[in-house]
């Protein structure tokens, strides 16, 4: 477990700059695009709550607020203890205090995991916490996550 935490960053950014080269070459036409720099920007972590499986562990790192880009990444180690999941969250843009993202998962030891799913997160108290809110068709997970320093 050890290891697959300490390799865990080097995992996110290359997952990150996959994901950017993914949707760059999906011919993306909006240079303007906007930008929102918000509350939610850093790395998190918590546990997740999904109907039908343990509680899970997961990491959300958010870089960037460019509509239609990939702005960070997420990795959750073990759902079900069926094996690991990792990808990257695209932003879509905010409604209210919601920032709105789609995940796309791009590798995974897990045959459970979901490959796309909605995202909504939400800061909360001071802007030392989130909640993330992820669905797929009737399947869906909610993480109470904190700030942390990776």
């Amino acid at each position: 477990m050890r290891n697959r935490q300490s390799s865990r960053p080097a995992t996110l950014a290359g997952l990150l700059a996959i994901g950017a080269l993914a949707i760059a070459g999906c011919g993306s036409s909006d240079s303007e695009g906007s930008s929102d720099k918000g509350t939610i920007d850093g790395s998190w972590k918590g546990t997740f709550t999904q109907s039908g499986v343990e509680d899970f562990e997961g990491y959300v790192e958010i870089d960037t607020l460019r509509a239609g880009m990939v702005s960070g990444t997420v990795f959750y180690p073990s759902i079900d203890g069926s094996g690991a999941c990792s990808g990257v969250v695209i932003y879509k843009g905010r409604n209210g205090d919601d920032y709105l993202f789609t995940e796309e998962i791009i590798t995974s030891e897990n045959p459970n995991c979901a490959k796309r799913g909605q995202v909504k997160v939400t800061p909360v108290d001071d802007g030392s916490a989130i909640k993330y809110s992820w669905s797929s068709g009737s399947r869906s997970s909610v993480g109470d996550l904190q700030e942390w320093d990776d």
